[in-house]
């Protein structure tokens, strides 16, 4: 490299004291048009001399990144092999040390990409980096600390095969009439297995399933307008599929909604459940507390996917579908890792390996959630959450008449919850898009007065109420319909402001509000359940 140096340097001496003496020519002889192109010439002979230096010099940087990285997967390779805990430990220091320098290396790099979505990816790929060797060693020292432990073993196992993931979908081509058939039945079956693993309520299967039966209806007679070459009915038909697929799409997004609402109402409850389980060695508890973290994971996974199906922005699909396949993999090992604890509850490697797992769990599930709000439309959010508000007011109804209290203070805080979430996720939306005038204004201040005044009444109301019972009085039913009445009618008047700021023409599909599904809800392939309907349009326009 320092020979390519020295002969880069001299040629640059060279060009540059060949286009000096080219000017100087042109100077005393500007119209000679022989030593202008003499000037030009020797201009860019220099411009080319100098950009092979500069290559040069990202060369460099390239080698030690190259450098740093190959020492950095020497010492993993040596974590991954090794079977002394002495030799273990004395690792941890020079891996730390190689990965800051990489890190460090990569700062300027980082700086220097114009494409914001390659610098979201650079970082997101340092994170995971230092994420996967720390989790390695902590699962290496697990392992090598308590041998016998297969679920140990199966940590270590799971860290050292870490990869990326790469979501590729494979590509059809149906520009056919039969393609339109295929797609339909493609459609069927994925709507199908949404509804038995769903367990949906009976409003969407029914209404699902009417759609469905609607768009087979009219493909069918676009086939036959276009068996008879009817072109000038073709419109007609096209539109109404459109109108059909709007109505499968919007209904599937409201499924997805319903099934990640109480993950987010959870929270971190239960991976604090896990962890009070495996830190006691209760077995029993720590089998619900697996249970419960899985289903919850895979209700949060399939509903991300789904949006990812019904989604147009490529990066925010790209992101929420990365971050779902490392969620899917890591919560068995979480599982895992709390196995280790409940078996070595005084173990400091076991308990070291278990808070890694769970934070990196914990990061993950934050990230979905983040890209799930991204991929989520306000409409959509807003309908399906009243629809749940009217859930939750029957069922705070229901337990005020039979005078239960801990069950109405539960259903009244979740009642609160879900419109507390639906005033966040506005409010945030708002501030992602910038928005300014009277018509945000007015929104912010209704959202305002939403969670201050109206849900504050609400609460008040079902307090009201459990002091009644607790006290052998009247219970005030009436107070608590009319508080959760109000908040519902609230939202609905933000969703008719929202629709004409956003220039959204979504029609309701109906004006009813029935019981949302919150049942388990088993994994699919690759989460296109929606996409079939996109082949449907393709076809038609292709």
């Amino acid at each position: 490299m320092a020979d390519d140096f020295t002969i880069v340097l001299k040629d640059i001496q060279v060009t540059g004291d060949q286009l000096s003496e080219a000017i100087s020519a042109f100077v005393a002889q500007p119209i000679n048009k022989d030593l202008k192109k003499n000037v030009s010439r020797s201009a860019r002979s220099l411009l080319s001399s100098v950009t092979r230096l500069l290559i040069l010099a990202d060369l460099v940087d390239v080698q030690r990144l190259q450098q740093c990285l190959q020492k950095l997967k020497e010492d993993v390779s040596c974590v991954k092999n090794t079977t002394d805990i002495g030799e273990l430990t004395s690792l941890c220091t020079p891996i730390e040390n190689a990965l800051n320098e990489l890190f460090a290396l990569l700062q300027p790099r980082m700086k220097d990409l114009l494409n914001p979505t390659q610098r979201e990816d650079l970082d997101l790929s340092q994170y995971c980096l230092r994420q996967a060797c720390n989790m390695l060693l902590a699962a290496s020292k697990a392992h090598l600390t308590h041998p016998e432990l297969a679920t140990a073993a199966a940590n270590r196992v799971y860290c050292a095969q870490l990869d990326t993931v790469r979501c590729e979908s494979a590509k059809e081509d149906n520009r056919n009439g039969a393609g339109l058939s295929r797609a339909l039945d493609q459609l069927s079956v994925e709507i199908t297995a949404l509804e038995n693993s769903a367990n949906l309520g009976k409003r969407i299967h029914t209404a699902l399933e009417a759609s469905l039966q609607h768009l087979r209806n009219e493909i069918n007679e676009l086939l036959d307008v276009w068996e008879f070459q009817a072109a000038g009915e073709l419109g007609h038909s096209v539109d109404s599929i459109t109108d059909i697929c709007a109505e499968i799409r919007h209904l599937i997004a409201k499924a997805a909604l319903s099934l990640s609402s109480g993950t987010l109402l959870a929270g971190d409850s239960a991976v604090t459940l896990l962890t009070e389980a495996a830190r006691t060695a209760n077995e029993n508890r720590l089998i619900v507390a697996a249970e419960n973290i899985q289903t919850q994971t895979t209700e949060l996974i399939d509903a991300a996917l789904c949006l990812c199906a019904l989604s147009v922005e490529p990066n925010s699909i790209r992101f929420a579908r990365f971050t779902a396949a490392e969620l899917e993999q890591l919560t068995p090992q979480l599982i895992n890792a709390s196995k280790v604890l409940a078996l070595k509850p005084h173990s400091a490697a076991a308990l070291e390996n278990y808070n890694l797992f769970s934070r990196t769990y914990k990061s993950f599930v934050d990230m979905l959630q983040t890209a799930m709000d991204d991929l989520t439309d306000s409409t959509d959010l807003l309908i399906t959450y009243e629809e749940l508000l009217r859930d939750d007011l029957v069922s705070c109804e229901n337990q005020a008449s039979a005078r239960q209290i801990a069950a109405l203070m539960r259903d009244a805080k979740t009642f609160i919850a879900h419109g507390s979430r639906v005033c966040s996720f506005l409010l945030a939306d708002l501030q992602f898009y910038g928005l300014h005038g009277n018509a945000v204004d007015k929104i912010t201040s209704e959202i305002g007065a939403i969670q201050e005044r109206f849900l504050t009444q609400f609460s008040a109301a079902a307090k009201e109420a459990c002091r009644r019972i607790k006290a052998n009085e009247a219970v005030p039913i009436n107070l608590i319909h009319h508080a959760g009445e109000t908040v519902m009618d609230r939202f609905q008047d933000l969703r008719e402001t929202l629709e004409v700021l956003f220039g959204q023409r979504r029609t309701t599909l109906d004006s009813t509000r029935t019981s949302a599904p919150s049942d388990d809800f088993s994994r699919r392939g690759d989460g296109d359940l929606a996409s079939t309907t996109c082949k449907i349009f393709c076809i038609i326009y292709c």
